[in-house]
């Protein structure tokens, strides 16, 4: 496997939670600027509409400080106006300004040749029982990624699933979800993001989830992050579960992953070049230790079904490496 690093650069600036601000607020310049101190970093996430006010500037620094934009991330959380939802909004005037959003993001994201958006709609949901009419929004949610999807066949859009936050209830919660809003619309340019912290947060095995939406040749984008599953904490990769990043790439690497391993991580209370560093170090050792566990012989082991073999035969590589 040879993994594309890319950085969702708004992770290099100010974060906040609902107690505190971490870190200092950045110029977009000033977060490209950190980006090119990270190694082996090649990509940028942007997010739309906050980071692309001024194309000219856009195109400048991918140039100046020689990356890429990975995708188009689509925001339609933070405005007030989304609050009530997005695709799914009460108010269609909103719902129609959802779309409007995503469709615009996929025109930026032709212009610069990355040809990938990818929206996580946080806002779409429920907090209470009785609250919302479940039948008529996932008709409005499927209705708009539909519209959006056919809009432009050649940019490919990426929807990120999450059990919860910003609303109690997201109404895309699961993998299972997000591949049947896919599966109803049938159009070949949506997929799925796999946030790998998303997916523990959900319970889900992260490289089940590679399997599955690599088998319908829906898994379009990978994001980085860890936690305790018990909140989204996006803390750095393979810190808290190892043996899950360390088999996600094993299966990453078995469907013929191509796409980019994203930064999806807060620095929080730490230094943000390091942590991105960090993050793809992680990576990368994991990957090295696939290779002295030898990755041909783990799979031929799982095949066989007796997963205490299968453990001894990692201990033993370990041990010998």
């Amino acid at each position: 496997m040879n993994p594309k690093f890319a950085v969702i650069v708004s992770m290099l600036g100010q974060y906040k939670d609902r107690f505190t601000v971490y870190g200092v607020e950045r110029t977009l310049a000033e977060r490209f600027a950190l980006a090119s101190q990270v190694k082996d970093l090649t990509g940028v996430e942007m997010v739309y509409p906050f980071e692309f006010e001024n194309m000219e500037e856009v195109n400048k620094l991918l140039i100046a400080n020689k990356l890429k934009c990975s995708a188009v991330n689509v925001n339609l959380k933070a405005d007030a106006k989304f609050h009530r939802g997005s695709f799914t909004s009460p108010y269609p005037e909103i719902r129609t300004e959802a779309i409007h959003y995503l469709k615009e993001a996929m025109n930026i994201a032709a212009v610069l040749g990355c040809f990938m958006v990818t929206v996580c709609p946080l806002a779409d949901g429920h907090d209470y029982p009785f609250e919302v009419d479940y039948r008529q929004a996932w008709r409005w949610l499927r209705e708009g990624i539909a519209e959006a999807g056919h809009y432009r066949s050649d940019v490919k859009i990426s929807l990120e699933y999450k059990p919860s936050e910003t609303r109690t209830h997201d109404i895309m919660n699961s993998a299972g979800i997000a591949l049947h809003l896919c599966n109803q619309i049938g159009l070949p340019n949506l997929g799925v993001t796999l946030d790998i912290g998303h997916a523990l947060f959900n319970g889900e095995t992260p490289a089940q989830i590679v399997s599955l939406l690599a088998e319908t040749e829906r898994l379009f984008l990978v994001h980085l992050n860890d936690n305790y599953r018990d909140f989204d904490s996006d803390m750095i990769p393979g810190t808290v579960n190892l043996w899950d990043l360390m088999e996600t790439l094993l299966y990453l690497d078995e469907v013929g992953y191509e796409g980019w391993l994203v930064s999806d991580v807060s620095p929080a209370r730490l230094d943000p070049v390091r942590v991105t560093n960090m993050t793809f170090t992680f990576v990368q050792t994991t990957l090295l230790l696939l290779e002295k566990i030898k990755a041909t012989e783990l799979r031929r082991l799982i095949g066989e079904h007796d997963v205490l073999n299968t453990m001894t035969h990692i201990l033993k590589s370990l041990r010998e490496g």
